[in-house]
């Protein structure tokens, strides 16, 4: 049985943008109801810069995979026994 590695991609892009909807639920609650001190700000601004580089880094890793192979798992399942 072979699928597309492209499906492993479309899962990859359901996760990160799940994680995106889920920072900006997070930033608008912080903005919204946080105490506007440096401490808040600081914290975002540090959270805002983790989630871009590892969205960043995550991406870069995925632009260099041939995604127009096919995985076979019936190999993979011969191989490991």
């Amino acid at each position: 049985m072979t699928i597309s590695a492209s499906l492993f991609l479309f899962f990859y892009g359901l996760v990160i943008f799940i994680v995106f909807v889920f920072a900006l639920f997070n930033i608008y609650h912080v903005v919204r109801y946080a105490l506007q001190t440096r401490t808040s700000v600081v914290i975002t601004l540090i959270f805002i810069f983790g989630l871009v580089l590892i969205a960043g880094i995550s991406t870069w890793g995925v632009l260099n995979i041939d995604w127009s192979q096919s995985v076979d798992l019936i190999n993979i399942n011969s191989e490991v026994l």
